[in-house]
């Protein structure tokens, strides 16, 4: 799983933004590796991601919580509807 875990970071690692998918990964991840003894250069490179994104633990999992509690699920696309029966709703 640590594997798969640090090729998922390094992968986040290069989005200059972070989508709804990133922030909650990053949220579980840190939850995941919070007091584990090993997997410091996973630690490292969450916390580095997060910094650059100008949060912390804190915040992501603030805004982790904020999308969960707002229906997020993971793999939902959100598109902006331009044409068709739906855009001219608010």
């Amino acid at each position: 799983m640590y594997d798969q875990d640090l090729a998922l970071v390094r992968e986040i690692n290069t989005h200059k933004a972070p989508n709804d998918d990133d922030i909650t990964t990053m949220g579980r991840l840190f939850m995941r590796y919070q007091g584990s003894a090993g997997g410091e250069e996973l630690k490292q490179l969450i916390s580095k991601t997060v910094e650059q994104w100008g949060m912390d633990r804190q915040g992501i999992l603030d805004h982790s919580k904020q999308l969960w509690q707002s229906g997020y699920r993971p793999g939902q696309v959100h598109e902006e509807i331009t044409v068709g029966s739906g855009a001219d709703q608010e």
